[in-house]
Order: structure tokens, then C-alpha cells, then sequence
């Protein structure tokens, strides 16, 4: 069984997204895909006997290009790979949260929110400039 939930503004604020994934988890909602072009989340329902789930650490990464190694390292350490697509990939360990000494880059990921950052931060720059050209014009043709 399966579980669809809609998220549009999720590679907007990581690590609230690595957090509900982790609370999902904790609810026996395993995260099976994403399906990107619609921000749809699809989740594996698991079912225990004694409503036991484990919590599920996520980290998500972007790597600009489409390329995704998994480091010796990290898998050493128990990151496996739950979901790939294009630049985007998720990996979920199931070790509990203090035992977790090694966590994903996220050097990529930062780069490219300071990116979206200053070209939103641009755009409302330049349109406030340019609703106040005409008054300035508008002024200097009524004097």
C-alpha cells in the first residue's frame, strides 16, 4: 500500500523536508519516490504488530552534475541511497540519530539556495526600480 502526498515548495526548505520525512518515518511511512515534476512524494505504508517504527534519518542532496557517488564512507556508516533522479538523490540511514558520525556534503546544495536567494532578492530589486520610474518621469514632465 501506498501513500501520495503533494509538496510543492520542497527543495525550497531542505532541511524542513529532511525533518518531515524523519516524523513521516516515525509514523511507518517509508519514502519510496518522488515524482519531481509533480512534487508528489510517494510512501511505502508499513504495518508492525506493535505500532513500533523505527526513525529514519534523511539527507538530501543535489549534485550539479547528475552524477551521484555514494562514498565508501557513508555507506560504511549506514546512508543508503532511497531515491536518485537527475540531480537530485535522498539517503536515509537507519542508525539512531547520536550514532551518526558522517553526513552527505551539502556544500552543492548550499550553492545553489544562495543562488535562487540573490536571483529572487534581483528580481524584486529590479521591479521596485522599475515601478518607480514612471512616477519619476511622470514628475518631471508635470514641473
Amino acid at each position: 500500500m501506498s501513500k501520495n502526498v503533494f509538496r510543492p515548495f520542497w527543495n525550497l526548505d531542505i532541511i524542513e523536508t529532511e525533518n518531515w520525512l524523519c516524523e513521516m518515518s516515525t509514523y511507518g511511512y517509508y519514502l519510496k519516490e518522488i515524482k519531481t515534476a509533480t512534487k508528489v512524494f510517494v510512501f511505502e505504508i508499513k504495518e508492525l504488530e506493535m505500532n513500533e517504527f523505527e526513525e529514519i534519518q534523511y539527507k538530501i542532496c543535489y549534485h550539479k552534475t547528475g552524477i551521484i557517488v555514494a562514498s565508501g564512507l557513508l555507506l560504511k556508516n549506514g546512508w543508503n541511497s532511497v531515491f536518485t533522479k537527475g540531480k537530485w538523490s535522498i539517503l536515509a540511514n537507519k542508525n539512531d540519530k547520536a550514532q551518526i558520525k558522517t553526513h552527505p556534503s551539502r556544500e552543492n546544495l548550499l550553492n545553489r539556495s544562495r543562488f535562487i536567494k540573490y536571483s529572487i532578492g534581483l528580481l524584486l530589486a529590479m521591479w521596485f526600480v522599475m515601478s518607480l520610474m514612471p512616477m519619476i518621469f511622470l514628475t518631471e514632465l508635470l514641473l
